[in-house]
């Protein structure tokens, strides 16, 4: 194929894809609800518990050098409403969520982890499905087992995840009806010795969310540490300067071992403007196992937004579709599929004299 031919392709393959991203861009996503009023009571059965922390109400294992942890745990489930209750229950493993609050919903992303957590805690329950009369209780029966292996020997820091109780009413979804469930999760905590955190910022992009243009920072945290009661602020600065275009800050979050935080920075006007620009961002922590003085990190990342990525988010912040633009798009695109057809014939003249 002739180079000009080439290139002629390369760009209408970009303006294609060009076209169907402006097309697509109603599409918008919803968060799962979640009601307040609950009718499961969740104890977690702690007592007498080989490693367990006596003054936690959840399940905590503190382990030393060459401990293991072979531990079966019980977790009572009373139903006090007065009509029947269902529910499933799930193992996960902790994430963050873009709230900076420990999640077990399993619905995160985790960063450089080393255990599965559905490996360490396992049901002896024959099925993850309950249903309870008024009043009934039931026992959930879990086992929480450590691996064996140099692996493990050598690790320090914490590996955290939970039992996912999830309310099952008997209203069904609907295309415009969000059906409310409550969430009853159960934490697992096994700690071993001692890690250093290692914070850091992943990427950085574009998005829309609650009807307005962001700047999203993912960041990150590497290594097996909780970390607590942390401060972000955020700002994004057009590159090589000190002017200010977004800028958000958040107090007490937490971040979970081996996982990523998505931190929203809402951009101060309601259209984004192509160029470069800088995401600076500054934590800190008085989480007390940092010591006195606690943690503090500071991130930066250049990134750039381009032409096509405002036109997107500024179409679902506005809710229009720049018609005029695809218009003209679409007159393009006729012209350049006559052009190829033109040196298509012209290529067949050629070949045809050639014989």
């Amino acid at each position: 194929m002739p180079n000009g031919l080439k290139k002629v392709m390369i760009t209408l393959l970009l303006l294609v894809s060009f076209t169907g991203a402006l097309i697509g861009l109603q599409t918008t996503g919803n968060a799962d609800q979640v009601k307040s009023n609950a009718s499961l009571k969740v104890e977690p059965q702690t007592q007498n518990l080989k490693f367990q922390n006596k003054a936690s109400n959840f399940f905590n294992f503190n382990l030393g050098g060459n401990d293991q942890l072979n531990q079966d745990i019980v977790v009572k489930v009373t139903n006090t409403s007065d009509k029947k209750a269902k529910f499933t229950t799930k193992i996960n493993q902790a994430t963050t969520s873009h709230k900076g609050e420990i999640t077990y919903d399993g619905r995160g992303k985790l960063v450089k982890n080393i255990f599965d957590f559905k490996q360490l805690v396992t049901s002896k329950d024959n099925e993850n499905k309950v249903t309870l009369n008024p009043g009934e209780s039931r026992d959930l029966h879990f086992n929480v087992q450590t691996p064996t292996g140099a692996t493990f020997s050598n690790f320090n820091g914490t590996i955290l995840g939970g039992i996912y109780i999830l309310e099952q009413p008997e209203a069904k979804a609907t295309k415009h009806h969000k059906v409310k469930r409550t969430a009853y999760p159960v934490a697992i905590m096994i700690n071993k010795g001692k890690s250093s955190p290692n914070l850091a910022m992943k990427h950085v992009k574009t998005d829309t969310r609650y009807n307005q243009n962001m700047v999203d920072a993912m960041v990150t945290n590497n290594h097996p540490d909780l970390i607590g009661k942390l401060d972000y602020k955020a700002t994004v600065v057009k590159k090589g300067t000190n002017s200010v275009v977004a800028q958000a800050s958040q107090s007490n979050g937490q971040i979970g071992p081996n996982n990523q935080f998505k931190l929203e920075v809402p951009w101060l006007t309601k259209r984004i403007t192509p160029g470069a620009y800088t995401m600076r961002v500054k934590i800190k922590s008085t989480d007390p196992q940092l010591g006195s003085k606690g943690g503090t990190w500071f991130l930066e990342k250049d990134f750039t937004v381009s032409v096509l990525d405002a036109l997107i988010v500024n179409a679902k912040v506005t809710h229009s579709i720049p018609w005029m633009l695809i218009l003209g798009l679409v007159v393009i695109l006729g012209l350049l599929g006559g052009l190829i057809y033109w040196l298509l014939q012209i290529r067949k003249r050629r070949e045809g004299l050639e014989k």
